[in-house]
Parts: C-alpha cells; structure tokens; sequence
C-alpha cells in the first residue's frame, strides 16, 4: 500500500490508532505536495483563524434539500480520494496525507440557528469568525447550518480546507453539486490524486531547482515589501477586499495585444502588478509571489484532477529602462521559464536569494486563473451565495479570465487604503495598454501608477513635509544629500512620467558638467532659462 513514502511497521501502526476504523480503513499514504507543505507551516504557526479555510455562503428552501447536498456531498467525496484525505502529523517525522477508505460529511447546527436574525448572523459568523479545522479529522470539509423563522429559509456555511482543494477543484466540486442524478451517474472515474504526488517527487529528482533560482535570485539582498508589509503571519493580518470588473473594451483590447505577440494575458497583468508593486515598494527591481496553476506539466487528465496542483514561487521583474513591449517579452519568458519548477519548494526558492532565511524575501501576491461562471443548481438544489478565499499575504491580486471579460480582486492589508490601491492597478493596466497600442519606447519604470488626482495629492504632501532645518548648506548639496538617502523615490511627477531622486540629480549632474565643459560657466555666472508657459 505504501509506495510513495517509506514508514516502519511501528508509524503504521500508530497512524492506525489514530484514523476511525484502524488499519482497514487506510487506503493510501503519500508525502504533502510543496504549497501544501507551505499551509501547513501557516496552519501550524496560527493561533486564531486559519487563512487557508474557505468559505462559501449557501442558502436552502428546506430540510429536504439540505439532505439532498450533503447526500450529493458525500457521493463526491466517496469518488474522490483527496476529500477522504486526513493530514497526520503529530508523532509523525514529517506530515503525512492518510487516505481513508471511507468517511462522511456529518452538517452541524449553529448556535443562533431558529433566531429571527440568523441570516444576518450567519453573514457576520462567515466575515468575522474563528475559522480553523483539526488537519487529522478527514474529511477536512465542515457544512454549518441555520434556520431563519423570519423567512423559513436554511442558510449555511461550506468550509474547505485550502490544503486539499485548489480553487479548480473547488469549481470540479460545486459543479457535480449542481448536476441531475442522471448525469452524475454518467461521470468517468476519477484520477487518483496520488499521480500527481508521484509525478511531483519524480520531478524533484529530474531538476536542479538549486541552480536556476540561484541564477534569478541570488544577487537580492533586500526583500521585497510593499508599504513595508513584511509580515505573513496569519494572527498579524486583517485584509480588505474589493472586486472590480474590467470594461469590455480593455477586456477586448487586452487580449487582442496579446494575440497579436502570441503570449498569454497572464504576462500582461504579471507587468501591470509589477508596476504597482514597484510604485508601493519604491524599487524597480522587484520580486513578488506568482501562484502557478500547476496543470501545465502534461499529464494525462491533469485538468480534471481533483486536489491541491498550485504552488507559488517568487518571479522577478526588472523595470529598469525597458520599454513596455520588450518588458512584456521578458515577464512571458520569466513565466515560461519557471514553468518546469512550478512545484518546486518555495522555502528552497527563497533560501537561493541573499535575503535572511528569518525574512520573507516577498509579501505581495499574483494569481492569474482561467475561471467559469457557476453552473445554475440542479431542481432542488442549493444556491450559493458568496465564497471567501485567503492567503496569509498583506498584498495580493487575484485577476479572473472568464474567458472574454476580466476581473481583479484586491486583498490588502487594512493598515493600507485599498481604495488606492485599486487605482494603482486600473491607472497601470491603462499605461499599459496606452504603451503598447502607441508603441512607446518610454521605459515602463517611468509610467506613474498614480492618476492625475493622486499625483497633485503628491506632489502637496512633498511641499507640505519639506521642511529642512539645513539653513546653512546650499540647495544643491541639501539636493545631493536628499538624492543619496531617498534615491528610488520619487522626486518629480509630470503627466505621466516620473523620475527619481537619483536619476533627477544625474540629469542636474550632467546638465552641470556640460555648462563647465561646453561654455566655461563657473560658480556666480549667472545662466538664463528658456522655458515654456505653464498651463497655470
């Protein structure tokens, strides 16, 4: 039974002490994948809420159909080997998935359930509740539920544990929950997600990780922290999130471009999320987490197995002096590139860079994911009403391929304006589109994320924080010492361009040699300016 993972006879036995049913009901044991190793040090080191339990909204007609879902629900999980998956780890040299042969979802009633205010309640429980499951409990699937006297309606609360489930199989899950009996019958068997663990450990063995995250990574020594946001400890973090919904003309556009260069719409908003990362860590060389769908590899039937295939892993992204349409290339390349590590260890990525192994060397997050609508319930079925996913990230976008439209979601830590933030990515997405439609050969590092409004709102806070209580050096040297310790902010906003302290003391630099040596112009000669009339 046990091939994927060497344990002696006396593991085995206490495994089967602690899984209902002993040793008869084990039917498989494997090692965690790399992303779910990831959650489990997160699960482990939480106190409060778990980030990586979902949560979808449900409401029901009645009783009967309440028992029809988790009937459903369980047929499910007896198809599935990864929904009957426990995740051992106390007493255990390293966790372990234990795949039981048998288990059932058994639904629980809430506390205000039969109160007149239970479905306000249940809203209030879902956004603001303690969130956690015990990982050696199988199946890591909890259904909570309440009845609302006022409208004689059920409601409830789907929680799934994230290190099980990837948002695919989350949809695989929700779409057999709506399907008639009759086509349910007609399913293929499922893959077991077994496969996709042995061909991951044969991977490893394949690829030297070691080497190529060395190449992207090993020359950064500064971690990459928006707003400063450097910490990913789940008990530290209180996001917001917000949902906007691209026009049908950029969403149009977006994809004609990319068509056009033969790259994916990923590598498009991969640059557009770089661009505000940047602005909000004031560096051009930035690193953040891009979440690998981990489908990509080839194997058979892959798109239809069910359980945890992401990882995330560090992409880096160099705006230096390159123009939009040679960047775009570079992001697509980087992506391309990391493809055959896409389950690699993100704690060995990390370990390749000259960042400390105690500092994260990233806190923001990318996840591009090809999505589908959900489908409408079967006759008497449940309807669900909302779904909440999270990271142990401060600083994250999610954006949604529906195929022909796009939409994005933000969840960023409470401590920054999310409302900013989401200018930031609408303004870059439009500099974006505007740079490659016009086939600028402006560098992307100087297209602003900040609108119009946001940069006047600077440039006052500039004026209105430059006080200098130097009344004794002159204002090129006060300049110079300004540009040394601020060199990668910004200094100058002129529609949308911007330049830094220090590539605007190199300008004035220059500007300076070329007086001296062009037209013998030495200190008190006085220089006249030609310039044009200002708009005000």
């Amino acid at each position: 039974m046990v091939t994927l993972t060497a344990l002696t006879q006396n593991e085995l036995d206490t495994l089967s002490e602690r899984v209902p049913g002993g040793a008869a009901n084990i039917a498989d044991i494997y090692p965690l994948a790399p992303l779910q190793e990831s959650i489990f040090l997160v699960h482990s080191a939480t106190e409060k809420s778990d980030p990586y339990v979902t949560t979808i909204t449900l409401e029901f007609d009645s009783e009967t159909q309440i028992d029809r879902f988790v009937a459903r629900f369980n047929q499910i999980i007896a198809r599935y080997d990864v929904l009957r998956t426990m995740v051992a780890w106390r007493e255990c040299q390293a966790p372990l998935q234990v795949v039981l042969r048998h288990c059932e979802l058994l639904p629980t009633w809430l506390s205000f359930s039969g109160q007149t205010d239970a479905r306000a309640k249940l809203d209030a429980y879902v956004a603001e509740g303690i969130h956690r499951m015990d990982l050696e409990l199988a199946p890591l699937v909890q259904l909570e539920l309440a009845h609302d006297p006022a409208t004689d309606t059920y409601c409830g609360v789907l929680k799934e544990h994230h290190i099980l489930l990837d948002h695919i199989s989350v949809e695989m899950i929700m779409g057999e929950l709506a399907m008639d009996e009759q086509t349910f019958a007609q399913l293929p068997d499922a893959l077991p997600y077994r496969q996709f663990i042995a061909q991951t450990l044969h991977n490893a063995e394949q690829l030297d990780s070691r080497k190529y995250f060395t190449d992207q990574l090993g020359d950064i020594e500064t971690p990459c922290h928006p707003f400063g946001l450097d910490s990913t400890r789940a008990d530290d973090l209180y996001c917001n999130e917000l949902h906007r919904e691209l026009s049908q003309q950029q969403s149009s556009q977006i994809r004609t471009l990319m068509q056009q260069r033969g790259m994916s719409p990923a590598a498009f908003f991969h640059l557009a999320w770089a661009m505000v990362v940047s602005a909000c860590s004031q560096s051009r060389d930035v690193v953040f987490g891009t979440v690998l769908s981990g489908r990509m590899s080839g194997q058979q039937g892959i798109e239809q197995m069910m359980g945890m295939m992401i990882n995330t892993l560090p992409l880096r992204v160099n705006l230096a002096d390159e123009a939009a349409d040679t960047l775009l290339q570079q992001v697509d390349q980087a992506l391309l590139g990391l493809m055959p590590y896409e389950q690699a260890s993100l704690t060995e990525a990390q370990a390749c860079s000259g960042v400390s192994a105690q500092t994260p060397l990233f806190s923001a997050i990318f996840n591009y994911r090809h999505s589908r609508l959900a489908e409408a319930p079967a006759q008497g079925g449940a309807q669900a009403i909302a779904a909440k996913e999270r990271t142990n990230y401060p600083f994250n976008l999610c954006v949604d391929d529906w195929g022909k439209a796009f939409s994005f979601n933000l969840q960023v830590d409470s401590s920054v304006d999310i409302n900013a933030i989401d200018e930031y990515v609408t303004c870059a997405i439009e500099q974006l589109l505007r740079a490659l439609n016009d086939e600028s050969d402006t560098p992307v590092a100087k297209l602003s994320v900040l609108n119009e409004a946001q940069q006047d709102a600077l440039m006052r806070a500039n004026v209105s924080h430059a006080v200098d209580t130097d009344t004794t050096s002159s204002i090129q040297a006060r300049f110079e010492s300004q540009a040394a310790k601020f060199g990668e902010r910004t200094a100058l906003v002129y529609q949308q361009e911007s330049l830094t302290y220090r590539e605007l003391n190199a300008r004035a630099n220059a500007l300076a040699h070329y007086l001296i040596e062009a037209h013998d112009i030495r200190p008190d000669t006085l220089v006249g300016l030609c310039v044009g009339r200002g708009s005000t």
